[in-house]
């Protein structure tokens, strides 16, 4: 970050009116919140609290740094003949707040801290184009813990290069719906584009598809998908999350349960709005922010079925392993963008193929999951865009489902 003394008249203005709204928002929510004395069950009682020190700001940047550079030329030690581009980022951060409740005069702290790699390499096609492959890797920050980097940079590489290797033969996907197998990280940004934002309750009360079909079959019975506070299935949650920005306990919240909607995501006010309580879904970036519905951990259950199953089950398909992204709407509808896959043919992994999209209608996708893996895997690294910048976490199992390739 970089910064300056030099203030603009235009900077001063946006800061006085950045400022202005802040406190009337800040009006806003203490008229509408606490006007009622009596507390509501979902804030945390905390009488004191001991504000421990921030830990993570003890990595200095300078390690960090070296850290970077280490990794970067291990990968130019191992691939440097066969590569033509690389990239390489650390990034350590976490968000650490205290939170103090106007309505019952307590303390409540709340912290999301995590480390992450990411990875790119490119080099040169048969055509002379260059085609790159990037992967990732998160894991939760403790002391000490970032140092883990450098020995998961090897894994992350090693698999980069693997695929590098194998897009180098690429080819193009046939247009058309098709049985494809999406990879967990795909699965989980599914999960997070096309379900989680259309059941936040901002989003429903402005019309996305989940309004007014709460308790309907809207996917297959192996489907069930759940915003998770800080634990899933006996085992810490991708980014534990206790407590949300306006001092609600986080609690686990179903969002489908065996292909039927259950539960919409809330704060305080759209809480009482449906009539319902919020479990700690209003989060906010910054201090000044205005906290907002925000996902905390989505993600699809793990089901019964072996991936090597999953694959052998499919004539003709794809094995879709990595997106760069894409975009949804409040219909459901929604195109992401495909960087890494491979054809499967007569129940086998066949060639590599290159950059496609794939789209959609959520409820038809969800509908379409015929089978679901055991294996489940968490992916940290993300980072939600709704207004304002949220570190998130999504993840799933292996997802065997039918979705359009290549068209719009």
């Amino acid at each position: 970050m970089a910064t300056s003394s030099i203030i603009s008249a235009e900077s001063a203005h946006s800061l006085a009116e950045r400022s202005f709204n802040n406190a009337k928002l800040l009006s806003e929510v203490a008229n509408r919140q606490f006007i009622n004395n009596s507390p509501p069950d979902s804030i945390i009682q905390l009488s004191e609290v001991s504000i421990p020190h921030s830990k993570y700001n003890d990595v200095e940047q300078s390690i960090i740094i070296d850290l970077v550079k280490q990794i970067d030329q291990n990968i130019c030690n191992t691939f440097q003949n066969n590569i033509s581009t690389r990239r390489v980022m650390v990034c350590v951060e976490g968000i650490e707040k205290y939170i103090r409740s106007a309505a019952h005069n307590h303390f409540m702290c709340s912290t999301i801290k995590r480390s992450c790699i990411y990875i790119e390499m490119g080099t040169y096609n048969a055509d002379g184009v260059v085609i790159t492959v990037a992967d990732k890797k998160g894991v939760p920050y403790e002391i000490g813990c970032w140092t883990s980097l450098l020995d998961d940079s090897k894994e992350v590489a090693d698999r980069i290069y693997s695929r590098l290797i194998d897009k180098k033969r690429a080819k193009d996907v046939c247009e058309g719906v098709f049985p494809c197998i999406l990879h967990p990280d795909v699965a989980g940004i599914l999960a997070h584009e096309s379900i989680g934002h259309n059941v936040e309750a901002d989003i429903v009360k402005k019309g996305s598809f989940a309004r007014n079909i709460l308790g309907r079959q809207i996917a297959s019975e192996k489907v069930s998908v759940t915003d998770f506070a800080n634990t899933a299935f006996g085992k810490p949650a991708g980014l534990p999350l206790f407590v949300d920005d306006e001092g609600t306990t986080c609690r686990d919240v179903k969002i489908i349960e065996k292909g039927i909607l259950v539960n919409y995501l809330h704060d305080i006010e759209s809480a009482k709005h449906f009539n319902t309580v919020p479990n700690g879904n209003a989060r906010a970036y910054l201090a000044f922010d205005e906290p907002l519905i925000r996902m905390r951990n989505t993600a699809f259950h793990p089901g019964e079925d072996q991936l090597s199953d999953m694959i052998s089950s499919i004539d003709h398909g794809y094995f879709l392993l990595s997106s760069s992204g894409g975009q949804a709407d409040i219909n459901g509808n929604f195109i992401f963008n495909v960087d890494m896959g491979y054809e499967i043919k007569k129940g086998n992994i066949s060639h590599a193929i290159k950059d496609t999209t794939i789209s959609g209608n959520a409820i038809d996708i969800l509908s379409s999951i015929s089978m679901v893996s055991k294996d489940f895997l968490w992916d940290i690294t993300g980072l939600c865009s709704k207004y304002q910048s949220m570190i998130l976490a999504t993840g799933g199992p292996y997802i065997k489902c039918n979705l359009l390739l290549g068209k719009e």
